[in-house]
């Protein structure tokens, strides 16, 4: 017996039909439009910008993907020496990555100084350079004891056990009657230009900063020789460098010294002899005129110095923490550099880098009160969040 096929039935065949080519249609577009599967990159040896694009570039969560720092010989400074997962592993929804980048080469790392007694310039620097140290400064004299072009003193012993970032003051022979060197257009060069081409002709310059409301920070003010000039091998040169206005500091914190600075301060010296590192200032030869920036002294706790460009003791300034919160790293530097240099300090204050939960000064050693000889002798660590 033949069963008739309600409209009502019909109806119901033709929705279920649609229903499930629409399911089929659904299902497709799905696949298509999914995702692709992200994969790991092999990050060893890159850049943590190569990291953070990566990334970004696949929509990935900055709290799943970790860095942490240890110190390496060999790998510079933010380079990736390893990560936890290996290249062309898949990353999961639930997946995280660890990267280890370089801190570069243990600046508390300790070797023994060699004697350099009748090495020449060459095999002197390579020495430092080859061990990582960071803070050494060349000066130049004549001697008529010694060969032109090798090694005459240090300011530490040989056998020395000494810091790979320790200061070390290493005085070369010049030649007693050297070629003259005619002085180039300096003030059209930058203070890393200038120091080049003082080391390549084995010139003394001294930089000095000074705060300056019209040229810009790192410009050159003045220069104590004119161009065409001529300078023996040895001589001394003094570069005014700009650090800008003089509250450039502290007034983008809204903040004041806790002690007026001594009045008519020298301005602190990053003083560089050759290379561009710290060094004390450097007195002038007898056959060229230096005539720096004249201003009275700041007064140490035992009076005014006389005779000395820079005084031999200064207190280490009271910083204020809290107010280095949230900061970028450059604007701490700055605001710190910007107290020093109220304080009359010469020098440049050492900051250590390190990833923390915020922005913010973690610490700064010696304490406030406490004597110190030059900024570099202060250290401040500085925390940065990714």
């Amino acid at each position: 017996m033949k069963k008739k096929i309600t409209l009502q039935g019909i109806l119901i065949i033709i929705a279920a039909a649609l229903l499930g080519i629409t399911g089929t249609t659904i299902g497709v577009m799905a696949l298509m439009n999914q995702a692709p599967a992200v994969t790991v990159e092999n990050f060893v040896g890159k850049t943590k910008k190569t990291v953070e694009s990566w990334r970004k570039d696949n929509s990935i969560e900055a709290d799943r993907v970790s860095y942490v720092y240890e110190y390496d010989e060999e790998i510079k400074e933010d380079i990736v020496i390893s990560q936890s997962m290996k290249k062309g592993d898949v990353f999961k929804t639930d997946s995280k990555l660890k990267i280890t980048l370089s801190k570069g080469a243990d600046p508390d790392k300790e070797f023994e100084l060699p004697d350099f007694t009748d090495k020449n310039e060459k095999e002197v620097k390579a020495w430092f350079t080859d061990n990582k140290f960071t803070s050494v400064t060349y000066s130049y004299e004549m001697n008529e004891d010694v060969t032109p072009g090798t090694f005459i003193s240090m300011d530490k012993e040989a056998g020395t056990k000494v810091k790979r970032s320790a200061e070390i003051k290493v005085v070369i022979c010049t030649p007693l009657e050297g070629k003259e060197v005619l002085v180039p257009s300096l003030s059209s060069m930058s203070k890393d230009e200038i120091a080049s081409w003082a080391e390549q002709n084995r010139i003394n310059v001294s930089f000095v900063e000074s705060s300056n409301d019209t040229i810009p920070a790192g410009s050159i003010i003045s220069i104590s020789v004119n161009e065409n000039d001529r300078l023996n091998p040895g001589d001394t040169i003094t570069v005014e460098v700009s650090t800008g206005p003089a509250d450039q500091g502290e007034d983008r914190y809204n903040a004041q010294p806790k002690e007026d600075p001594p009045a008519n301060v020298t301005p602190p010296a990053d003083n560089t002899v050759s290379g561009g590192n710290p060094t004390s200032p450097t007195t002038p030869s007898d056959n060229q005129s230096v005539t720096p920036p004249t201003q009275s002294q700041p007064e140490t706790e035992t009076g005014t110095e006389t005779g000395n460009t820079h005084p031999t003791t200064y207190t280490v300034p009271d910083i204020d923490l809290s107010l280095s919160w949230g900061r970028d790293v450059p604007t701490i530097k700055e605001y710190v550099s910007g107290i020093v240099y109220r304080a009359g300090i010469p020098g440049s204050v050492t900051y250590e880098i390190e990833e923390g939960a915020q922005n913010e000064i973690q610490s700064i050693s010696p304490k406030a009160g406490e004597p110190i000889t030059d900024a570099s002798q202060i250290k401040v660590v500085i925390t940065y969040m990714n």
